[in-house]
């Protein structure tokens, strides 16, 4: 990628934030029930991995020095954002279920249905009809994990070049076991199986960070090239990514055009970069992925129940699917950014304040 997009990401990571509010905007739209089979599959090729690539572009390669120090930073920080909308989700259950905007099999909860669902959410196994999302939390995680041990590995190799030899060497035995456990449909606690399938992602997003692909610019005829070129792969050959669902479509085209697409929003990000206000408003969204991630189920399905109360009265279908109005798929994608936006607002303020009233009491 090109040197004064790696001096942006640097410098305030602009369009590191840019291209995770481009991913998140795709997952809400991915789940929104688009109608279009085409469109779906396009975003599911390339939404989750753009995730991974940032996350190996912002890895610190010094992390494989203290591997078990690094990877207890990082469990607090992804345990601690897991936990908190888990929780919240678990604690107004039968508030929702009162809403009637759950399937019709969800049930209200007793006191060890509160204790367990809580318990579930502080090992990564929240199972509130709204938690979907946070499924890729613990995939993240994971896959960090074992990317920080192969670095942990290659560290003791002095030459630096025989030293990404073996990395990717091991990236690659790890990601054909994965692409085999994946085609066998065999699972693995917390989806292992699928974060063996993304380590090469991680892998370009470091290398990005090391300069390697410092000869590759944003260009416009070149993103549109890749973005054809995906099309094309799309149209003419069956099958689609599902990542949650151990569906790779073609491993090689998977890879090869999914990478080709990161590069597309790469450079349009590179180009937002430069527009004053929508650059601060994507920034915002992408510095809030998470918080987006927990909660935009909840936010379809809030703007569902008002949408239905005041206007449509359609109190019958309220309860049926995730989205009531699948026609109105980019009207959710905005909800479910910006109301998550504010719903994640309102919970952290009133916990500020509560807080400050708590403090204020004991002194």
């Amino acid at each position: 990628m090109a040197s004064q997009g790696i001096k942006s990401m640097k410098k305030r990571n602009l369009v590191v934030d840019i291209m995770r509010a481009v991913g998140i905007i795709l997952v809400v739209l991915g789940h929104s029930e688009i109608s279009n089979s085409f469109a779906i599959r396009f975003i599911y090729l390339f939404h989750l991995p753009l995730f991974f690539v940032l996350s190996g572009y912002l890895y610190n390669d010094k992390g494989g020095e203290k591997p078990w120090e690094y990877i207890g930073t990082k469990f607090k920080s992804y345990w601690k954002e897991y936990v908190f909308y888990g929780c919240f989700l678990v604690i107004f259950h039968n508030v929702f279920y009162r809403m009637s905007i759950f399937e019709p099999t969800i049930v209200a909860y007793n006191k060890l249905n509160f204790i367990v669902s809580t318990l579930n959410s502080f090992i990564f196994n929240c199972t509130e009809p709204f938690s979907g999302a946070l499924w890729f939390i613990p995939i993240l995680f994971v896959s960090i994990v074992i990317f920080n041990f192969i670095q942990s590995a290659v560290k003791l190799i002095s030459d630096s070049f025989k030293r990404e030899i073996v990395r990717f060497l091991i990236v690659c035995v790890l990601t054909l076991l994965g692409i085999v456990l994946n085609g066998n449909n065999i699972n693995f606690l917390y989806h292992l199986q699928t974060t063996l399938v993304v380590l090469p992602f991680l892998l370009i997003g470091f290398w990005t960070r090391k300069g390697y692909f410092k000869f590759l610019k944003p260009h416009l005829f070149l993103s549109l090239l890749c973005v054809f070129i995906t099309c094309s792969c799309l149209y003419y050959v069956e099958g689609a990514v599902e990542l949650s669902i151990n569906s790779l479509w073609v491993p090689p085209l998977f890879y090869l055009c999914a990478t080709m697409m990161i590069y597309a929003v790469y450079t349009f990000s590179c180009f937002t970069s430069h527009c004053l206000v929508l650059k601060d408003i994507l920034s915002y969204i992408g510095q809030n992925t998470v918080s987006i991630m927990g909660l935009h189920f909840l936010a379809f399905k809030l703007f569902d129940f008002f949408i239905i109360l005041f206007i449509t009265k359609d109190y019958a279908i309220l309860s049926e699917s995730l989205v009531s109005y699948p026609e109105w798929s980019i009207i959710y994608t905005f909800i479910g950014v910006f109301l998550s936006l504010l719903i994640d607002f309102a919970i952290k303020k009133i916990i500020m304040y509560g807080q400050k009233f708590w403090n204020y009491c004991l002194t």
